[in-house]
């Protein structure tokens, strides 16, 4: 069991090591999993054939389950729109050098914003939460411009 805790990285501090990278596929999940979980509540609606293709909807199905399928279209092409910025800080990062600690906090930071965002934006019904899930948004996407920013100025600094 202790070799096991050491492999996976138990044994030191959250902010002992490197994390950051490992981000970058749990982001990608974050991203992905409003596709997924569409398709399942799609079921037989679902075209695999053009997936892509406005969904077809039944006359029978509401409005409010309507409303949902496409929220979750939107958080999925969201997420897939923001992913390559987010990747491209966490390696500009990474190959800049930058420490542990702020890679790491970014890094979980970021993730911590785009399951906000998913969540608000899937279940919000008023303006409020629509300001917050727009504060989650630009937090994350503001977070990853700092360390794209920080990257270059550590890289001209190397040079």
């Amino acid at each position: 069991m202790s070799n096991t805790a050491t492999t996976l990285g138990l044994r030191s501090g959250l902010f002992d090591r490197n994390l950051s990278v490992l981000a970058i596929p749990a982001t990608f999940a974050v991203a992905f999993l409003p596709h997924t979980v569409k398709v399942i509540l799609l079921g037989d609606r679902f075209d695999n054939e053009k997936p892509r293709a406005q969904t077809n909807f039944k006359v029978t199905d509401d409005s409010i389950y309507r409303e949902k399928i496409n929220r979750l279209a939107a958080i999925h092409t969201n997420g897939m729109e923001n992913f390559p910025l987010f990747a491209a800080a966490v390696l500009a990062a990474n190959f800049a050098r930058l420490p542990t600690r702020l890679l790491n906090t970014f890094s979980l930071s970021y993730l911590a914003s785009r399951i906000l965002f998913s969540f608000i934006y899937y279940s919000q019904s008023s303006t409020s939460a629509s300001v917050a899930r727009s504060v989650s948004y630009f937090g994350g996407m503001l977070g990853s411009l700092w360390v794209l920013v920080k990257s270059g100025n550590r890289l001209n600094q190397l040079l």
